[in-house]
């Protein structure tokens, strides 16, 4: 398993999935963080961070590990005391003032029009050679938070505002990025969102919990 996503199955709130990667912060080094970088030449300096954390921390650049251990009742609880004292990593959550990208209601009837039938909540993303298809099924709008920030550049942290409680149904298709700038791939991401959803994306500044990874031994 990659080293970011082990830690996000341990640190996952009660109840939900694993966080979104983007909403990791490795403390080691400095320069931007993988949740605000503003271009690309800065998400390149990212990764080299990140790559350099996880060869300090495990001895290789991957960040892949196998790793079995038997734990007692409050299993995740456990599993993030063992993650403290077998790797020397205090992980934790904190708010940090960022960039984001709030979503909000533009067209309430397109939205509305969306409103879920019914059925076993699903939401998935499929990659093909020059598509990308997402499909959601019975879903909070909270949903798209996740699957827009993988889309999105300059990559900004995506909160959602649009203060429903209903769940929606929605499936659609995209071209991926082989023929396009990232500037104009985001931008037809918007601008498709807001037509079919009547959703928009709404630049701010706002306090937001991310998971925030320390080494405190060698």
């Amino acid at each position: 398993m990659p080293l970011p996503a082990f830690i996000q199955y341990a640190f996952a709130p009660p109840g939900q999935g694993p966080i979104n990667s983007a909403r990791m912060i490795f403390q080691d080094g400095t320069g931007p963080s993988q949740t605000n970088y503003q271009a690309s030449d800065e998400r390149a300096f990212w990764d080299r961070q990140k790559l350099g954390f996880v060869k300090m921390a495990y001895g290789n650049s991957y960040g892949r590990l196998d790793y079995l251990v038997t734990l007692p009742e409050h299993q995740q609880e456990a599993l993030r005391a063992e993650i403290k004292r077998q790797f020397g990593l205090d992980v934790r959550y904190e708010l940090r003032l960022t960039n984001v990208l709030r979503i909000q209601v533009k067209d309430a009837a397109k939205l509305k029009a969306r409103v879920t039938r019914g059925g076993l909540p699903c939401a998935k993303i499929e990659s093909e050679k020059t598509v990308v298809s997402w499909a959601i099924t019975n879903q909070p709008a909270s949903v798209f938070e996740v699957f827009l920030e993988g889309f999105l550049s300059p990559r900004m942290r995506v909160v959602d505002r649009t203060g429903t409680t209903e769940h929606y149904d929605f499936s659609t298709d995209w071209p991926t990025k082989l023929k396009f700038n990232p500037e104009q791939y985001s931008e037809m991401i918007k601008h498709e969102f807001e037509n079919q959803l009547g959703l928009q994306l709404v630049p701010g500044l706002e306090s937001v919990p991310m998971l925030a990874v320390e080494r405190v031994k060698d």
